[in-house]
């Protein structure tokens, strides 16, 4: 009985010798993962900081781009130049929309902008893009459909909105 003793004895000392390591180990991981994800929380708050200031930046120059080009409307007489005045301008209005994106989507990640959630009549929002994408839709030969709905969405207004007018607009 006494070598029964003696080896269980061991047994369990190995093996909490054992769970021991492996405990440490474990708080040294659940450490090194914290710190890890620390270290990426910061580097997308600075990614975040960094897209705001610089599509900030980057639209005072595409506004006076945009200036420019409207003051030429008026100045050209060739048609060829009012084409290519057109599509400049058609480019930058693209452009502008993808600063402005940008921008949402950095303060939204760098927590400048705060959603406001609340609930919201699906049918009103839908009605809206209808009223400003029907007619351009059919002027491209698409067909622009919207059924009738009684569903209601928890979600923040101004953004769904943003958000539907851009994949609208993209497609």
């Amino acid at each position: 009985i006494a070598v029964l003793i003696m080896v269980f004895v061991l047994g369990n000392a190995m093996l909490a010798r054992s769970n021991s390591r492996m405990f440490a180990e474990l708080i040294t991981l659940q450490f090194e993962v914290a710190a890890q994800r620390d270290t990426a929380d910061e580097a997308n708050l600075a990614k975040s900081k960094f897209f705001a200031a610089a599509s900030h930046d980057l639209r005072q120059p595409l506004h006076a781009m945009t200036l420019l080009s409207d003051a030429l409307v008026g100045r050209l007489q060739d048609a060829d130049d009012r084409l290519t005045l057109a599509r400049l301008q058609d480019s930058l209005a693209a452009m502008r929309k993808l600063f402005n994106a940008l921008l949402d989507i950095s303060r939204l990640d760098a927590g400048i902008v705060e959603p406001q959630i609340r609930d919201l009549r699906l049918s009103l929002l839908l009605s809206r893009l209808q009223a400003d994408y029907a007619q351009p839709a059919r002027e491209k030969n698409l067909e622009w459909r919207c059924p009738p709905t009684m569903l209601i969405v928890r979600s923040d207004p101004v953004l769904l909105e943003t958000m539907l007018r851009n994949l609208i607009s993209n497609a």
